[in-house]
């Protein structure tokens, strides 16, 4: 019989886990820890990248023993979920579930000229820009479902476009006072025009962006540009003006996936923020009970404790993959009670709504594994 084994290394500040059969390297895969924002708050994560199994060692079933293996590797660890971007149908069978869709915005290159750049103008991306580029990520993306914190330390420039395979580069946009206002990513492509990631301090340098890209445009030349960026980004909204396509794809079982790993550390650090979306809605005077029970377990949080109004009581029963999407807001009532395998009371919709509703979950290029 074939001795397995599976090894944990450091790898830089992730870690380097492998398989190996009789001795022999034949699968491997790289944890990824870094916090992400779920509800606006910052959540201990460890995403999975880089998985290989060596061609000769393939449809042997190495790589779901080392999945396995890792996810139970990531609870012992505490990290409260994972995220990685996958191949379709392999990793739900490990509990990760889809919650992002592939957003795309593009608007024709002839009506992006029409944008006035005004006082700003756009330079290369230096050195000395990333503490700008990290804080005004931070800053937009606070409450963004699924973004990755990112830490100064670790970011000095733009390394990927919207492909695995491609590189990127960034600029900034300045005011008349040559002060920094805004930043994009744009990937390198010869004959495309394509932003990966663009945040301002202010809208009005929104139209200087446009143009420049613009611009870029016409010298490859190619007739439209195109924008990855979430469906609510305010720049997406201020592309209504020139016309535009905004469009998003989403997977049954592939790409952006997340599961939950510790269910009842999770809840309880979003607990905060669920009282919060409470104290701004109908339902601000009013206990809540919320009771979930997935294949994790039960876990139960007890929300405006302090309230005097009678107590709700919010019960649901679902895997822990579909709690996962609950969390993120790509899934939310309607969607459950669709679900077989998801219980709950038809009257909860307006609650569970008012706790998870409005998000769109997003990782930028960047940040992905």
């Amino acid at each position: 019989m074939s001795k397995a084994e599976i090894l944990t290394t450091p790898k830089g500040e992730n870690y380097l886990r492998r398989l190996f059969m009789d001795g022999e390297p034949v699968s491997s895969l790289v944890v990824v820890p870094c916090p992400i924002r779920l509800l606006g708050v910052e959540v201990s994560h460890a995403g999975i990248g880089g998985v290989n199994t060596e061609p000769e060692h393939r449809l042997k079933g190495y790589m779901a023993r080392l999945m396995a293996d890792t996810v139970n590797y990531m609870t012992r660890q505490g990290y409260a979920v994972s995220l990685l971007w996958g191949i379709p149908d392999f990793y739900n069978k490990f509990g990760f579930m889809p919650v992002m869709g592939d957003p795309k915005s593009s608007v024709a290159t002839r009506d992006a000229q029409r944008a006035q750049p005004g006082p700003f103008t756009i330079r290369e991306m230096r050195e000395q820009d990333a503490g700008f580029v990290v804080e005004l990520y931070n800053r937009r993306n606070r409450n963004r479902a699924a973004s990755v914190v990112r830490d100064s330390a670790n970011f000095s420039h733009f390394v990927r476009g919207s492909r695995w395979d491609s590189t990127a580069r960034g600029v900034i946009c300045e005011d008349e006072q040559s002060r920094p206002v805004g930043y994009a990513a744009q990937e390198e492509h010869d004959e495309a025009v394509k932003v990966t990631e663009l945040h301002c301090t202010t809208p009005r340098a929104y139209p200087a962006l446009l143009r420049y890209f613009a611009d870029v445009a016409v010298e490859r030349p190619c007739e439209e540009i195109e924008f990855c960026l979430p469906c609510d980004h305010a720049f997406v909204h201020a592309l209504r003006r020139y016309g535009c396509t905004v469009q998003t794809q989403y997977f049954r079982m592939s790409e952006g996936m997340m599961r939950i790993l510790n269910q009842g550390p999770l809840l309880a650090r979003l607990k905060g923020a669920l009282e919060a979306r409470l104290g701004h809605s109908e339902f601000a005077d009013r206990p809540v009970q919320f009771d979930v029970e997935t294949d994790l377990g039960h876990s139960g949080l007890t929300l405006n404790a302090q309230a005097g109004g009678e107590t709700l009581n919010l019960r649901i029963q679902l895997p822990q993959g579909k709690l996962a999407q609950l969390i993120v807001g790509h899934a939310l009532g309607p969607h459950l009670l669709a679900h077989p395998e998801c219980e709950m009371d038809e009257d909860a919709l307006p609650l569970l709504d008012v706790l998870f509703g409005g998000q769109e979950a997003y990782t930028y290029m960047q940040d992905r594994f």
